[in-house]
């Protein structure tokens, strides 16, 4: 950092990146060990994934590395955004540490979410 001001704006975006890259993560933890229940807040939540149990924790079950890999590379992208901030390097640089984490991010999560209603319509009941 050059003129010894805090970095708010890469530091805030940084943060929120790490803690919703841990939800994130966590969610696709409990899912793959059948520990992550039918609620409204998390998980694969569609009208088949939520019609029983056993399509719930298929659904959960068959996106889990996806949605913990999404985490993974949320948490990546805010400790690069958060080092990169504290570090000071351009504008651009964090801008596009934030990019990439994002569009990585987007394909897991889908593939997760399609592979997640797949097995519940194949065995969930």
């Amino acid at each position: 950092m050059n003129d010894g001001a805090i970095p708010w704006d890469g530091l805030v975006t940084g943060g929120v990146l790490l803690a919703g890259g841990a939800a994130i993560w966590r969610i696709g933890w409990l899912s793959a060990r059948d520990r992550l229940r039918r609620n409204s807040w998390a998980g694969i939540r569609t009208a088949t994934t939520m019609g029983s149990e056993e399509a719930w924790l298929a659904a959960q079950r068959a996106g889990a590395k996806w949605t913990s890999a999404a985490g993974v590379v949320a948490l990546l992208g805010g400790a690069g955004t958060v080092t990169g901030s504290l570090l000071g390097p351009s504008e651009p640089f964090l801008v596009g540490a934030v990019g990439v984490a994002m569009l990585a991010v987007l394909p897991l999560a889908l593939v997760g979410v399609l592979r997640g209603v797949g097995a519940a319509r194949r065995g969930g009941g």
